[in-house]
């Protein structure tokens, strides 16, 4: 399988930045975890993807939504690609899989 090109500093934050923007206008309370919340409030103590400074770069943004319209993730993602045409989903790698992971393109 072919290797995830390394994404930009600048790439990142612009998917950080429309993540977030398009949950607000979907009215959804979330928060960041993971790789993208140390990123965010400039954790440099990881030790993986480094930039220049020391910053680590996330591979993916971990998203949690707390929402009482009962929906569930895939849902979610449906809503966020019908919203932008920048988010989009793709088949998982398991072929038995019962969701699709969600991608963000410039």
């Amino acid at each position: 399988m072919p290797e995830t090109p390394k994404r930009t500093d600048k790439e990142i934050w612009e998917a950080i930045l429309v993540t977030a923007c398009t949950l607000d206008e979907l009215g959804y309370h979330y928060a960041f975890f993971g790789s993208a919340a140390c990123y965010i409030y400039g954790n440099t103590l990881s030790s993986y993807r480094y930039l220049e400074e020391g910053v680590r770069l996330p591979n993916d943004l971990d998203v949690v939504i707390s929402d009482n319209r009962k929906l569930d993730a895939e849902q979610i993602k449906v809503q966020l690609t019908e919203y932008d045409f920048r988010f989009y989903t793709v088949a998982a790698r398991d072929p038995n899989a019962k969701y699709r992971p969600l991608h963000f393109a410039r």
